[in-house]
């Protein structure tokens, strides 16, 4: 019966990282050349574009020589659009080492989600904390800071 039953022997079990899935797979291979090239790209546009203009666009996609880039607005991309026509020998230039070459820059308008904003902090002042503070700006005798005491006074009796 011993002899029926397959020894498991236990072999290095240990979970593989992300990266170490990613590298085993040619189609993760691509992705991740072709991610960073379009870092690479990224970095080139903002050396070529004058002064903070890169700050208000973003590579979209690199296909066959094509370069997309979304602008902020309506106005980069309309400043974008009258430096297009310099732009892919720029680039171009400057990604020399990959041997890719931008032929086309197309550019379109996307703007940049609006952060949300977090809410103000709600301070609260007990009555007799009011009170405290109103009698130590009684006892301070620089205007400056008795006003601002009063004034924090005023808030908490609210």
């Amino acid at each position: 019966m011993q002899g029926l039953i397959p020894k498991l022997i236990a072999v290095n079990m240990r979970p593989k990282s992300l990266g170490e899935i990613l590298e085993q797979s040619d189609q993760s291979n691509s992705l991740i050349s072709h991610a960073n090239f379009i870092l690479g790209l990224r970095l080139a546009l903002a050396k070529v574009l004058p002064g903070d203009l890169a700050r208000h666009c973003s590579i979209a996609n690199y296909k066959n020589g094509k370069l997309v880039v979304f602008a902020d607005n309506n106005a980069v991309a309309a400043k974008l659009k009258l430096l297009a026509a310099g732009l892919p020998d720029k680039i171009s230039r400057q990604l020399q080492q990959t041997g890719r070459q931008v032929t086309v820059v197309a550019i379109e308008v996307q703007p940049r989600p609006e952060p949300t904003a977090t809410p103000g902090k709600s301070i609260s002042m007990s009555t007799a904390g009011a009170q405290e503070m109103r009698a130590l700006s009684n006892q301070v005798t620089d205007s400056k800071l008795k006003n601002i005491l009063t004034s924090l006074a005023a808030r908490g009796q609210k």
